[in-house]
């Protein structure tokens, strides 16, 4: 009796494993593919970005670039799912791009923010400046908020205009944090500590803070809180005695913010406009904004993107930390 398979059994087989060995390169393949393209794109800073240019109104070669600062200004405020890609990152991307082009001229920051962290405040300030080393004038546009460093960053610009009912101002810093200690004792209980070190859990949630604790902390918070008056008080030419006040966090609206030279006057986009083209020399600019163009590549990454629990851990940790913030907040 002849065991062996009929002949089209023995055709199906070798079609099913054909079939499964073109999809075992194919995988092969596409993990290839993810790898170099994912891989590429794991950056930081500008080089993660692709900008597509769009022209607002106007025409010609010579343009201006409007460059919004918009919400709270820090990593983790307004980020997306990919990493490195944040906010503050694309502010710094458009403004690296705007002074390497030669064809921009000048720069219209439109800002409605109520400030942020003081490191990424102060990135983006100095990031204004190297737009100016260009020899490119940065106008500053305020609209609804432009509040403590969302003002830290306008005072980076060659002129401020805001609008007749911009709040500005709230020049200070603020550093805060919650304490459950009484609640802890009230429902029983107890957190332990292992440190090495006696200031290690400074602003710890759960208990008092010694003297030295707070006075260490309110010298950095003065520290801080010097060189955003500094600043201020350089870049407004406003005088020591002034600053006394200015700089005590209150806010203003545009007209006391005039009054007292916080801004160089009350306007709009159109009235922004017309000062970087008095301050480039130049008629007529095209009005021109960024945009993040999406890719293949960010689709790639943004399904590959998996948040390991040991960065998510970290994620909260650091959402709950304690940090000095140039933020105009209730809270």
């Amino acid at each position: 009796m002849n065991d062996a398979p009929p002949r089209k059994w023995r055709v199906f087989k070798w079609i099913g494993l054909s079939l499964l060995l073109i999809l075992l390169a194919g995988s092969v393949l596409l993990n290839m593919a993810l790898f170099v393209l994912v891989g590429g794109s794991a950056g930081s800073g500008s080089d993660t970005f692709k900008l597509k240019e769009t022209t607002i109104e106007g025409e010609g070669l010579k343009k201006a670039a409007l460059i919004p600062v918009k919400g709270v200004i820090g990593r983790g405020y307004g980020e997306s799912l990919l990493p490195g890609r944040g906010t503050v990152e694309m502010i710094l991307a458009q403004l690296k791009r705007a002074a390497s082009d030669n064809d921009v001229k000048a720069v219209i920051l439109e800002i409605d923010s109520p400030g942020g962290s003081v490191g990424d405040s102060d990135l983006i300030y100095h990031e204004v400046l190297e737009v100016r080393k260009k020899g490119k004038p940065v106008v500053a546009c305020l609209q609804d908020v432009a509040a403590s460093g969302a003002y830290y960053i306008a005072v980076a610009s060659d002129r401020i205009i805001a609008q007749p009912t911009t709040i500005t101002g709230s020049i200070g810093v603020i550093l805060h944090g919650v304490n459950v200690e009484g609640l802890f004792q009230k429902i029983g209980l107890r957190e332990v500590t292992i440190k090495k070190g006696a200031m290690k859990d400074i602003l710890s949630p759960t208990r008092t803070m010694t003297p030295e604790e707070e006075q260490l902390l309110q010298n950095i918070t003065d520290e801080v809180w010097y060189r955003f008056a500094s600043l201020v008080a350089s870049g407004r030419n406003l005088s020591r005695e002034q600053m006394t006040t200015i700089a005590d966090g209150r806010i203003y609206l545009a007209p006391d913010a005039l009054r007292i030279g916080l801004v160089d006057s009350i306007g709009y986009r159109d009235d922004a406009v017309s000062a970087v083209e008095e301050l480039a020399g130049e008629k007529k600019l095209r009005l021109i904004r960024y945009e993040k163009l999406f890719s293949f590549r960010d689709l790639l990454s943004a399904q590959s993107y998996a948040m390991p629990m040991a960065e998510l851990k970290g994620c909260l940790a650091e959402a709950g930390s304690p940090k000095l913030m140039y933020l105009w907040t209730l809270d």
